[in-house]
């Protein structure tokens, strides 16, 4: 096994989206490295031609040598990513709910990207194997599962407030955006892969008792809010579905524009895979 950091994890990450798109878009992402005295490892900040990634020094410094850790790194990394490409710094909170349905559209499409890169990216994946050059698919779910219970406890928990989906929900989010990547490699859900993946994620990150017991009365509201943020976005910003090559428009994009029923049915389908499904 080899090591990486912090650093090498993000550049590789942000040259892969880069590549994601046209060569005539010239699309950057704009970021500030290795910075000192930051509230928190990750954030995006500024509007327009000055938005930005932000990574603390600590962050960018941090040196691993386990697939877990690689994939700890890249979900934070994609969350602010997810933040980013929907030009969410662009969105002024008003409430709270504003602010929840942001991070919760945040978690998910940010486990999109995760599951993007680390079967797209170039870049990402030849320097996951330089972690580990025994790296497979299993391996991949099983560094998910242990990464999103790393993930639960150190940031999801520590970090809890009412501008978030409250822990608990956070995870199940992050699945949901899993398996929205599938859904869309696939064509469909395949009953005994989806169940086999999920076995795995659970299993590895003892992540049972995480996905029952969060409070729901809040996610019909929460779900209204991130499709009219994003329609309102979409108007201001037709990037976020257009400039991308299309094989990979085509796990990056939304459309925010589909019919509520069309949603809701997709959503309903993917929360029955997730709580269906014997998982202890």
């Amino acid at each position: 096994m080899g090591t990486t950091s912090g650093y090498e994890i993000a550049e590789a990450a942000f040259a892969d989206i880069e590549s994601f798109f046209l060569s005539t878009v010239n699309f950057q992402i704009n970021r500030e490295l290795y910075v000192k005295s930051m509230k928190g490892n990750a954030a995006i900040t500024g509007s327009g031609k000055a938005a930005r990634v932000r990574l603390s020094y600590e962050f960018c410094n941090y040196e691993l040598s386990a697939l877990e850790d690689y994939i700890f790194i890249l979900t934070i990394i994609c969350h602010e990513l997810a933040h980013y490409l929907n030009f969410h710094n662009e969105y002024k909170d008003e409430t709270e709910l504003d602010s929840v349905a942001l991070e919760s559209r945040a978690d998910h499409f940010g486990a999109q990207i995760l599951m993007v890169l680390i079967t797209f990216g170039s870049k990402t994946t030849r320097l996951m194997k330089q972690v580990d050059a025994a790296i497979n698919p299993t391996a991949i779910t099983k560094s998910i599962g242990k990464s999103l219970r790393s993930i639960y406890d150190e940031i999801y928990i520590i970090g809890s407030s009412e501008l978030y989906p409250e822990p608990k929900l956070r995870v199940g989010i992050s699945i949901a955006g899993y398996l929205s990547f599938y859904h869309r490699y696939f064509g469909s859900l395949p009953e005994q892969f989806t169940i086999s993946f999920l076995l795995t994620v659970v299993r590895e990150g003892n992540l049972s008792g995480l996905l029952e017991g969060f409070d729901e009365s809040q996610q019909e509201s929460v779900v209204e809010k991130i499709t009219s943020a994003h329609t309102q976005l979409l108007e201001r910003f037709p990037l976020m579905i257009s400039g991308f090559k299309e094989k990979f428009g085509y796990f990056l994009t939304s459309r925010f524009d589909a019919s509520e029923n069309d949603r809701t049915k997709h959503r309903m389908m993917l929360e029955k895979h997730v709580s269906e499904f014997e998982l202890s």
